[in-house]
């Protein structure tokens, strides 16, 4: 998924444990895959996970979680199969984390970014509309709102 038309101008950085982005879908999809690239070196362990954002606050989505070894995004960008599909709803609010679990440096806490969308919403992409991003280390500490959009990728049928 590219998330415009604008060209890429993606990066390495933003060093918080978080990344995220809330999205809605015009029909109906399954999620069924993740796509990622890890800095070098990789982080032991990455959580991915869907949360539902309706009321403004993020409820984790049963069973829309998947942990991943750090390595297995690295080199390149790679796509993980989830064990099971995620359905995503037309008319839902929906945010997705990738978390670094575990001890880990500055580096190894970053991630690829693209830092020419800072403006939301973003409806170039047909098959999603990106509404928001954020960035953070704990739910109640500092937050990085809409100042790139984290290069989570993701596959639907």
């Amino acid at each position: 998924m590219q998330a415009s038309t604008h060209p890429w101008d993606d990066a390495i950085g933003t060093g918080k444990r978080v990344h995220a982005y809330r999205f809605t879908v015009p029909q109906a999809k399954k999620l069924c895959s993740i796509g990622y690239e890890a800095p070098s070196p990789a982080p032991t362990t990455y959580k991915f996970q869907l949360f539902n954002c309706n009321s403004g606050v993020p409820v984790p989505i049963p069973g829309a979680s998947t942990t991943v070894p750090g390595a297995f995004f690295s080199p390149g960008l790679q796509y993980h199969i989830l064990p099971g599909s995620w359905v995503l709803l037309p008319g839902n609010c929906y945010e997705i984390h990738r978390k670094v679990i575990g001890p880990s440096t500055a580096a190894q806490r970053m991630g690829r970014r693209l830092d020419n969308e800072t403006t939301y919403p973003i409806t170039a992409v047909p098959s999603i509309t990106i509404l928001g991003t954020d960035f953070f280390n704990t739910p109640s500490g500092p937050h990085i709102i809409d100042a790139a959009l984290p290069l989570i990728e993701f596959g639907t049928r």
